[in-house]
C-alpha cells in the first residue's frame, strides 16, 4: 500500500509541476524556446498540442496521400486523420498515377460512412468492378456526389 501512496504522490507532484509550467508560459514568465518537449520527457509536437478541431482544420488542406503519410507518424495523429471531417471528400485524381484497384477500394471503404464527393477524374487504373461497386455506392447515398 505504501508504494502505491509513493507513486501516487510522485504522478500527483510531476502534474502539479507540469501545470505550474504551462501556467507560467500562458503568463509569459517562461522565456525558454518551445522544443517539442513536454517537461516529463514525453514527446509532443506543436500539431499534438493544438486542438482537435484546429489540427482537423489544418489536416483538411492535405490531399490523400499526405493523410496516409500523417497517419503513419505517431498515434495521435493516426487519430486525427481518421476525422469523418476529412473524409467527406474524397480527391483521388491527385494519386491516379499510383491508384489501383485494391487501393481506390481501401480509400473508398475507409471514407465510406462519410463520403458525400467522390472524384475519380484521370483514374485510368481502375477497373470495371471498383467502378461498378463505387457507381452502386453513389445511387444507394443520397447525399452522395459522385
Amino acid at each position: 500500500m505504501r508504494i502505491i501512496l509513493n507513486e501516487w504522490n510522485l504522478v500527483a507532484q510531476q502534474a502539479r509541476r507540469t501545470r505550474d509550467y504551462f501556467d507560467r508560459v500562458e503568463r509569459g514568465e517562461e522565456n525558454q524556446q518551445f522544443n517539442g518537449f513536454l517537461s516529463h520527457g514525453e514527446a509532443r509536437d506543436e500539431l499534438s498540442l493544438l486542438t482537435r478541431e484546429a489540427a482537423v482544420r489544418i489536416l483538411a488542406y492535405l490531399d490523400v496521400d499526405d493523410l496516409a503519410r500523417c497517419a503513419q507518424v505517431c498515434r495521435n495523429w493516426k487519430m486525427l486523420t481518421q476525422s469523418s471531417m476529412l473524409w467527406s471528400k474524397l480527391d483521388l485524381h491527385r494519386t491516379s498515377d499510383v491508384l489501383d484497384d485494391r487501393l481506390a477500394m481501401r480509400f473508398i471503404q475507409r471514407a465510406r460512412p462519410y463520403l458525400q464527393h467522390l472524384n475519380l477524374r484521370k483514374c485510368s487504373r481502375i477497373g470495371r468492378l471498383t467502378f461498378l461497386g463505387n457507381s452502386i455506392f453513389c445511387e444507394t447515398q443520397p447525399k452522395t456526389k459522385c
